[in-house]
This record gives structure tokens, C-alpha cells and sequence, in this order.
């Protein structure tokens, strides 16, 4: 058996692949002083890389080897031994490896044992081997040595035994971008130069832009301080905010100031007396018919929480105003909503006996009572004709323009009209005052109260 062949079997054991000619032949090209440093660099086990090399016949091994020229013969290494041979006792002394013709090699120096017994596997990524001085080429593919960087023109994996410069793969320069960098800062390009003056010239013009922006995006809104909410509003400065609700204040004094006022028209020669409302008869009637005809159409998604038995009574028809502490501007359809409190049944009887003794004294029928009164629904919709404070209500009631004489000692009074109930409640959680149904769930009411028509 000739040294290459030797060689290529032991190589072949070592690095776990068969396909090695490339190898040997790299390693025959070397200057014979570096085989042996280049196998121990290569190869995990330092006993498999002397092998090797002694049979390509490197210098620097065994007296003995370097005498005879002898070709090693191949030993089974300790990852190639079954699992039993892991299990046994410590501390037991290796054979010495055989030579071929008779001849004993020198002991080897131990390799590195882990935990379990075994040497690390050819394939395990260390980055501790020593380079051989110069640039050579190195298949570890980045697992002995550092990774440098890929090859852009071939792939190759360039480590740090191959160094920088061109792939000694392919032969091309890899123009690293760490040189790239250095060219590009030490020379800058002319469409770079004008690139930077585009950029510095566009970040003016954002600049002068936002400065700017306040006087072009600027809004007059003549309209804003007449709405209630304005004095609310985040948008507007504290004198703005102040403004609008000085205006919100003089504008409910004035409604309340007209509200309060009784205009009387004196007829001398027929000797009458009439109230004027300020309002034309005929665009009266027009505006309650158009009125009207809007809430047919739409019951909004509006709705007022109300403790029972009185949220039941006021659908159920019963009840015919709400006192509030808090006055409302909305007029027309309004959702009522039972609260979570469940009465108990003595109150229920004496809030029936209080109303059916206000229709026995106006000389009325008793009303139908509800027969249950859940909590936590919808019950169903009024529409609100009007809101009037506590002496407009008691004035009202003395003229009797409201019906029954229901007392109500709030500070505002919803005058309500045209209850509608729904066949079977909804459940939904309240809020306080006036708030807001989804839209789902207003939809269906709806839905519900039109198929009842």
C-alpha cells in the first residue's frame, strides 16, 4: 500500500467523508514542514493528525516512523467505538498503535475527553485551532477558524486560516465592504455629492413648510362658540373656551327669559283677550306635521335609564312626565331603559295605588298596570314633546294643560307622549342621563315596535 493510499484512509476515517483526493493533494503541495502543523490545525484529534501526516511521510513525528518510512497503519478511533466501550473503567491505559511490519509507534499524546467519555465529533464548530502563517486554503467551511465573510463571486466560505484578499477558490477579489466603506469615504462620488444636495435642499423646504403651517392651516369658524359643547372643546385656547360658554350661558337666559314671558293680544271691541306665541298659525302647523312625520320614520338611538316600577309606567302609558334635575334641548323619539335595581313588591303596590288615585280623581278609568317589571332592558320609546322647568309644570298643571295632575317636584320635567313597548324587552346596561343605544341593538327595537303596527 502505497503513502498516498495510507493516507487517504486514514484521512478519510478522520474527517467522515470518503471524498479527500482534494485534500491529499493540498496537503502534498505544502512545503513538508507545514503538513504536520496544518493536519493538528485541521483535525480534532491530535493523534489522528500525526497519522496522517506520518504517512505522507511529514517531518517532526516518531523517531521510529521517520527511520523505517513505514506507512502507519490505521487505528479505530474512539467516536468509531460502540456504546459499551464508553461503560469501561476508567483510568484504563490505550494500546499503542500498531505499525505495520512489527515496528511499535510511539504512545500518542491523549486527546481531549469530554464529560461522557467521548472526543468532540470532526463535524463540532471550535474556533481555537492555530492558523499556519500565510494564506492557504482551508475547506472547514468556518468550523475550525473565524468567520471572515462569503466569497460574492463564487460563495466560498472564507475563514480566517484563507484571510483577506482574493478567493483563493475562484481567484476574484471580494472587495469587502469594510473597503468599500474607506474608498467611498475617502472619495465621494459626484451622484452622491448631488444626492446630499437634493436631501439638504428638500429638508429646507419641509422645514420652512412646517413653520409655516399654522398661518396656512389656520380655521375661522364664526359658528363654533354657538354650539353647548364648544366650551368643551380641546382645540380651542382658554379665552376661546371662555367666550363660548358665555355665550352658551346668555343664550339659555334668553330662552328661559322667553319661555317665562306672556304675550297678550287685546281685542277692545270684541273684549277678548288672546295669548300670541310669536309664531305664524300656518308655519305652526307645517313644522309639527313635518315634526311628525320625522318621527315616524326614525326613532333615533337615543335613550333615558329610569328606576322601575316608573320606567314600566311611563312606556306602559301610565306615567306621563320625568322629572330630571338637568334640562334637555332633545325633542322627539327617546328609548326607555329599566336600571339594574329590582323593586320590591310594596313599593311596586304603592307606586300603582298612587297613580290609580290620580285617575279616579280626574274621573278617569283606572289604567292597566304592567304586569311585570324587568330590569336591566328596554322596555321601550316616548317621544319627548317638551321640557319645562318647575314653575312652567306647575303653572301647566293650574291651567290643565297636562292631563291628570301628576306632581312632580323636580327642578326640569320631561312632558312625554305616544309611549310605545316593545313585545319583548332587550337586555342592555344604562348610563346616566341621556346616552346612546348601539346601533344594533337600536335597530332591532325598532324593528320590533314597526312589526307591532
Amino acid at each position: 500500500m502505497s503513502r498516498s493510499t495510507t493516507a487517504e484512509v486514514l484521512l478519510r476515517s478522520a474527517v467522515g467523508f470518503d471524498d479527500v483526493g482534494a485534500i491529499i493533494s493540498m496537503l502534498t503541495a505544502l512545503p513538508p514542514p507545514d503538513v504536520r502543523p496544518y493536519l493538528r490545525a485541521m483535525l480534532p484529534s491530535e493523534s489522528e493528525a500525526d497519522a496522517v501526516a506520518d504517512a505522507l511521510g511529514a517531518p517532526g513525528g516518531s523517531a521510529a516512523a521517520a527511520a523505517s518510512g513505514s506507512p502507519v497503519a490505521y487505528r479505530k478511533g474512539d467516536d468509531d467505538e460502540p456504546a459499551a466501550a464508553g461503560r469501561a473503567k476508567a483510568g484504563r491505559p490505550a494500546a499503542a498503535c500498531s505499525i505495520v511490519g512489527g515496528a511499535a509507534a510511539a504512545p500518542s499524546k491523549p486527546s481531549k475527553v469530554n464529560k461522557k467519555g467521548r472526543q468532540p465529533r470532526a463535524g463540532a464548530t471550535t474556533h481555537d485551532a492555530s492558523l499556519l502563517p500565510g494564506r492557504h486554503r482551508c475547506r472547514c467551511n468556518a468550523r475550525r477558524h473565524e468567520l471572515l465573510y462569503n466569497c460574492l463571486a463564487c460563495g466560498s466560505v472564507v475563514c480566517a486560516q484563507e484571510g483577506e484578499g482574493p478567493c483563493l477558490a475562484c481567484g476574484r477579489d471580494p472587495h469587502t465592504p469594510l473597503q468599500a466603506g474607506a474608498c467611498s469615504a475617502a472619495a465621494p462620488s459626484s451622484s452622491e455629492t448631488a444626492a446630499l444636495s437634493a436631501a439638504e435642499e428638500h429638508a429646507r423646504r419641509l422645514i420652512d413648510f412646517d413653520r409655516s403651517a399654522a398661518k396656512r392651516t389656520v380655521v375661522i369658524d364664526d359658528q363654533t362658540e354657538y354650539f353647548s359643547h364648544a366650551a368643551a372643546d380641546a382645540w380651542m385656547s382658554g379665552e376661546e373656551r371662555a367666550v363660548a360658554a358665555a355665550a352658551a350661558a346668555e343664550r339659555e337666559e334668553e330662552a328661559a327669559r322667553k319661555r317665562k314671558e306672556l304675550r297678550l293680544t287685546i281685542d277692545i271691541e270684541n273684549k277678548r283677550v288672546a295669548t300670541s306665541s310669536g309664531l305664524d298659525a300656518a308655519a305652526a302647523k307645517l313644522r309639527a306635521a313635518a315634526v311628525e312625520e320625522g318621527l315616524s320614520h326614525s326613532f333615533g338611538n337615543l335613550c333615558l335609564s329610569m328606576h322601575q316600577p316608573w320606567a314600566s309606567l311611563l312606556v306602559g302609558g301610565v306615567k306621563r312626565v320625568e322629572g330630571r334635575s338637568w334640562p334637555t334641548d332633545h325633542r322627539g323619539p327617546l328609548w326607555i331603559a329599566s336600571t339594574a335595581r329590582t323593586p320590591n313588591d310594596l313599593e311596586v303596590a304603592t307606586v300603582e295605588r298612587q297613580y290609580s288615585d290620580l285617575s279616579a280623581s280626574a274621573g278617569l278609568p283606572p289604567p292597566a298596570m304592567p304586569a311585570e317589571y324587568p330590569a336591566s332592558a328596554l322596555l321601550g320609546c316616548v317621544v319627548v314633546r317638551d321640557c319645562l322647568s318647575h314653575d312652567e309644570y306647575v303653572a301647566a298643571r293650574a291651567a290643565g294643560r297636562e292631563g291628570p295632575s301628576e306632581e312632580n317636584d323636580s327642578a326640569f320635567v320631561f312632558v312625554c307622549e305616544a309611549p310605545r313597548k316593545l313585545t319583548v324587552p332587550l337586555r342592555v346596561s344604562g348610563s346616566h342621563k341621556i346616552w346612546r343605544l348601539e346601533r344594533a341593538t337600536a335597530a332591532a327595537a325598532a324593528a320590533s315596535l314597526r312589526a307591532g303596527q
